[in-house]
């Protein structure tokens, strides 16, 4: 009886499993709430940028209370290198998550209904986003761009939500000119973006 229960596993466990089962979009409603999130899209934990600056200052109180302040403002701050890789991958992660999500919408936009231009909205916000969280972390991973450096190592461009995707480091210069043709595509669409309840959104 035991034998046959874990025969019966090995059925299940034979099966390759997928990271997209049972997720089917197929309305524009649910491609547009996708982006409707503030703890995605209204987050940006770039603490290099913030902390490990001349311009910020970490006084002897705000150290005293960890109740309001966390320990890796303080390793940031003191360019404490020995923890620092432990707490980097929150930008990294948080930005390639928004990257996604945008492409994710893209990738569905052609599949739903939903009048054109409220496709050719979302779709030049998607490319808003994309080109947002590249350049941000470009500036934060990589080299300044100048123009003649345009071989060193840029950042892995995600262009769809294919998990087979290869993820190897494009140029410099290619990560650049990825940015500015998203930055064109989303340029096509002027829609009014002010909205008091979602200044998250684009």
């Amino acid at each position: 009886m035991l034998f046959a229960g874990f025969t019966s596993c090995d059925d299940f466990l034979d099966m390759e499993p997928s990271k997209s089962d049972g997720v089917v979009v197929s309305t524009l409603e649910q491609l547009d709430q996708l982006l409707n999130d503030p703890e995605v899209f209204g987050r940006q934990e770039n603490y290099t940028a913030l902390m490990a600056t001349d311009d910020f200052t970490y006084f002897g109180y705000m150290y005293k209370r960890w109740k309001t302040y966390y320990p890796e403002e303080l390793f940031y701050f003191l360019f404490d290198t020995e923890y620092l890789a432990l707490n980097e991958s929150k930008f990294w992660v948080g930005e390639y998550n928004k990257i996604f999500y945008a492409n994710m919408v893209l990738d569905n936009l052609g599949d739903v209904g939903g009048t054109a231009e409220q496709k050719a909205a979302l779709r030049a916000e998607c490319h808003f986003i994309r080109a947002y969280s590249y350049h941000e972390l470009v500036q934060t991973y990589c080299l300044p761009y100048t123009g003649d450096n345009g071989n060193e190592p840029g950042l892995p461009l995600k262009k769809g939500v294919n998990f087979e995707e290869v993820n190897h480091r494009s140029t410099l210069e290619e990560t650049h000119r990825f940015i500015e043709s998203d930055l064109e595509e989303a340029s096509k669409i002027m829609v009014n973006l002010v909205e008091k309840h979602r200044i998250w959104r684009i």
